[in-house]
């Protein structure tokens, strides 16, 4: 399996949830909206869908979309360390191992040679089929996700609302707090991307 360098899917995964297959990244054959393979990662708040290749020996630990196999988090953390230093530094590698109907292996191999393998996550990873929305927005626009944050500290509230006016995508969102009695506001600019 290989996915870009530039991407992080572990970010997505729970990091200490009792439901232990959400720890884990899960590698599908495929999803919705995306044609091909693709690693899957959920801290039930929270879905990523990052694309990925995979090799044919992979195939089998990534069939049909109720169990595919499931990395956890530090393997593919372990990972992009073995990329650093290497000469194709746009890819992160990972082998999917083992026999047909048996759990399998994540294997990474550093360029000194090291090898580290760790098992896959036992469980059944949420249907990732059943969160992505069937249509997708027909309005979508650039926000600086920095700047939702920084509004979010500003106004002193755990969540936020985010007000858009789907007649004018390039208009300003109003950012208002969700849960605060204090009340205020934000205004966020649509990253103009020419």
């Amino acid at each position: 399996m290989k996915f870009d360098t530039n991407q992080k899917p572990e970010l997505g995964a729970a990091k200490k949830d009792v439901r232990y297959y959400l720890n884990g990244c899960a590698v599908f054959e495929t999803v919705p909206h995306h044609n091909g393979p693709a690693i899957v990662s959920t801290d039930d708040h929270m879905l990523t869908v990052i694309p990925c290749e995979l090799e044919p020996e992979d195939i089998h630990h990534a069939r049909g979309t109720t169990d595919p196999a499931i990395i956890t988090h530090e393997t593919i953390a372990e990972a992009r360390k073995a990329t650093r230093g290497a000469i194709d530094k746009g890819s992160v590698v990972i082998g999917l191992r083992g026999n047909e109907g048996t759990k399998g292996r994540a294997v990474v191999e550093h360029r000194s040679g090291r090898v580290v393998a760790d098992d896959l996550i036992d469980g059944r990873f949420p249907d990732a089929a059943r969160v992505i929305p069937a249509d997708m927005p027909a309005v979508s626009f650039a926000v600086n996700a920095e700047l939702l944050a920084r509004a979010q500290k500003a106004l002193g509230s755990e969540y936020i609302n985010v007000h858009v006016r789907p007649e004018k995508p390039a208009a300003p969102l109003l950012i208002t707090p969700y849960d605060s009695p204090l009340g205020g506001y934000a205004v966020v600019m649509p990253v103009r991307i020419d």
